[in-house]
């Protein structure tokens, strides 16, 4: 298998303007590929790919990313969508470089990277990229292949997830996680952080000083999605969730806030890594109607959003709305892996 690893850099000042200027020159080159693709195919109608672009390995790589965002570009056309034109990066819009097989090497259980420092790994690693986030803080991703996977113990126990407004999820187990609602708690501090980013020059430690709250958020729910699904991983082998859309859910104003507030669609990347990593069987349900339908009888009723314990008055069975949910959201998850067995 292959897998991506994170880690947190501290290099020196020296260090830092090092890499910030390789970034510099990556953002101009980008922006140089940019102007070229665009001339090539107004004035002679052709479409230049990054190998005709440059050669240099890690120059390729900025090529890639042009291309690649072209190829999105037009994709979203042929759907029929109304996307962006690609567009120039600034200095706050390019963040990572990559390695391609040069730039860094790997003596024994060390990666070593000119101007960084060492870093103990212990896998065939293919790329190596240093990333840098809105707060100026450095990190270092390198994909690695030929990965053993950390297989967990078996376990024979299911579990169907659905995801919630009053609690961030509830198990067919009837259990309720709450939600970490980091954004409400922090509202007030990221409304004045928001006003103050508007009066600082950009480039000023008052400017990262405010941005730094609003990385605090991204960082604690981050942190509360692995937690979460670390421990449904741990405990069932077969898990189900509901395949939520919520590009699709924003015209609800009443849900606006805790769906941007949970990010459900980060959750459950997260959890469908971690569970192919351990050895566990994730698949994903279309949600229709699961708030709707008794999961004792099949009785189907309209739900309002305000409802939130469902009562069927055929079998009487009373249960809180996101459980009886979850229910309904195992049983065609168990039917998917029975069929495709």
């Amino acid at each position: 298998m292959k897998k991506i690893f994170k880690c947190r850099l501290y290099p020196t000042k020296a260090q830092k303007r090092v890499l910030e200027k390789t970034l510099d020159s990556c953002r101009i080159l980008s922006n140089h590929f940019l102007h070229q693709r665009i001339r090539a195919y107004r004035y002679y109608g052709n479409f230049l790919s990054a190998f005709e672009l440059v050669h240099s390995q890690v120059l390729q790589d900025v090529a890639r990313r042009v291309e690649k965002a072209f190829q999105g570009f037009f994709l979203r056309i042929q759907r029929g969508q109304t996307p962006g034109f690609p567009r120039l990066k600034g200095r706050d819009r390019c963040d990572s470089f990559t390695f391609i097989h040069s730039g860094f090497s790997l003596q024994g259980h060390i990666l070593r990277i000119f101007g960084v420092g060492k870093i103990p790994v212990g896998e065939k690693i293919k790329t190596c990229t240093i990333r840098r986030n809105s707060c100026g803080e450095r990190f270092v991703c390198f994909s690695c292949d030929q990965l053993s996977p950390r297989v967990l113990p078996s376990r024979p126990l299911s579990v169907g997830i659905d995801l919630g407004l009053t609690g961030f999820l509830a198990t067919s187990r009837g259990d309720v996680v709450p939600t970490p609602k980091y954004g409400k708690i922090f509202a007030k501090r990221l409304e004045q952080a928001q006003r103050g980013l508007s009066r600082q020059q950009k480039g000023t430690k008052e400017r990262e000083r405010k941005k730094k709250i609003h990385q605090k958020v991204v960082d604690q729910r981050t942190d509360f999605f692995h937690k979460t699904a670390n421990r449904l991983v741990g405990e069932f082998g077969f898990i189900a969730a509901s395949d939520l859309r919520p590009s699709e859910m924003t015209s609800f104003r009443s849900v606006n806030r805790t769906l941007y507030d949970t990010a459900w669609a980060g959750f459950l990347s997260i959890l469908s890594d971690k569970g192919a990593e351990a050895g566990r069987v994730f698949r994903k349900v279309n949600p229709a109607c699961t708030s709707q339908t008794c999961s004792q009888c099949g009785h189907r009723q309209k739900m309002p959003l305000h409802l939130r314990v469902f009562l069927c008055p055929h079998c009487g069975l009373s249960l809180p709305r996101d459980v009886d949910a979850a229910i309904n959201i195992e049983r065609p998850g168990l039917e998917s892996l029975a069929h495709s067995a």
